[in-house]
């Protein structure tokens, strides 16, 4: 079966086309953007692309110049390796059907053009809109931000901090999107998402789990397909791509309902747009979220030396991925960078390069703290302590 598909479709159009508008709503129903292409060239150029930005749908809309539609089709289909690269064709139905590729009639059909992308590219049926989405992730930070971020929406959220909790709380019912952390100790995303459809079998209903990951490398984009994940959503997690991904798993769920990012970052110490358009939401919200980042940050500064003396690189791998997820998540990149470093250094087991990761730390904070100062000014005490 075809994996889930998300992201980007190239549409071969002319200029003015009046079928583009039904097309990019149906696209946009089953959480599809459109690329449209005037030429065919570029548009096949794009499609051999590899790796995460890859397109995984291609819709024959007109002739181009120099190249029929249905040549258009057929250089599609042999590109090498994109052999089976869903395809769909607006015109008169082929004599000779081709398996992965749809004729439509012309017009365009909102509807039909969603459900044909559901047909190719084994989308599920999306849950219910009234479902809870649950947020599972171990990180406190991240949970209070996701959990914002959709209940801008509208929606009704519920948070669990590890796997084991997450798979009980599915079990229970009335879920209607998971929004999946993949590294959890003990249990992780992927070993619940395996136990839920282990228990899902007998349910013609496919519950939608969407992995929220700091890591975009392509083996854990696998893995979490692999595990039975439908779509892999990387930190951080905009408004906008929060909106996306309820718009493509919930069914009913309209779109337009959250605000587009606001604000523009000031430098890779911090994002403050995220931040700001939480605090918008519900004032006094980002400050909550900074000193639970501010705690927990502290608390890994003081851990961190104690494990390079024991060498405990495990551990210290553990909590530079939890502290590189949730900087991320509040848009502190350069923080973000650093544990980043300090993850894959303990990984390996090279400690030199540990303990210069980890020296880096005591600055970044030290800029963290003082570009938070200088954003969310307390008449009190410092949303982040300055040392």
């Amino acid at each position: 079966m075809t994996q889930p598909a998300s992201g980007e479709a190239v549409v071969f159009v002319l200029d003015g086309s009046s079928a583009l508008a039904a097309i990019s709503s149906g696209l946009a129903d089953v959480g599809f953007s459109p690329r449209p292409v005037r030429g065919a060239a570029h548009g096949l150029s794009l499609l051999r692309r590899t790796g995460a930005d890859q397109p995984q749908l291609a819709i024959v809309v007109d002739d181009l110049p120099g190249v029929t539609a249905e040549m258009l089709v057929e250089a599609v289909r042999n590109l090498p390796g994109r052999e089976t690269l869903p395809v769909i064709r607006f015109g008169s139905p082929r004599q000779d059907p081709v398996a992965g590729v749809i004729c439509l009639p012309v017009p365009a059909e909102r509807s039909a053009v969603a459900q044909a992308v559901r047909g190719l590219c084994a989308i599920p049926e999306r849950q219910p809109a009234g479902g809870v989405v649950l947020v599972v992730d171990d990180d406190q930070v991240n949970r209070m931000v996701l959990q914002r971020l959709v209940e801008a929406l509208g929606l009704a959220c519920e948070c669990c901090g590890d796997g084991y909790a997450g798979v009980e709380r599915v079990a229970r019912g009335g879920i209607g999107l998971v929004l999946m952390d993949v590294m959890m100790p003990d249990f992780d995303g992927c070993s619940a998402t395996r136990e839920i459809r282990r228990r899902e079998a007998a349910n013609p209903v496919r519950l939608p789990i969407v992995a929220v990951t700091a890591n975009t490398q392509a083996e854990c984009h696998a893995s979490c397909i692999a595990a039975g994940m439908d779509e892999v959503l990387a930190k951080p997690v905009s408004q906008h791509d929060m909106e996306r991904i309820c718009l493509r798993w919930l069914t009913g769920f309209p779109a337009g309902n959250g605000p587009e990012r606001v604000g523009q970052p000031v430098d890779n110490i911090l994002d403050p747009s995220i931040l700001r358009h939480i605090d918008s939401l519900q004032p006094g919200s980002a400050q909550s979220i900074l000193k639970t980042f501010g705690r927990d940050l502290d608390r890994c500064l003081e851990e961190m030396p104690m494990l390079l003396e024991q060498r405990g690189h495990a551990k210290l791998s553990q909590i530079a991925h939890r502290l590189r997820g949730s900087a991320g998540t509040l848009g502190a990149e350069h923080l973000s960078a650093i544990c980043g470093r300090i993850e894959q250094a303990a990984r390996n087991g090279d400690h030199e390069r540990c303990v210069a990761a980890v020296a880096e730390m005591a600055p970044a904070r030290d800029a963290f703290a003082q570009r938070v100062g200088s954003l969310w000014p307390l008449s009190g005490d410092d949303v982040i302590s300055r040392r």
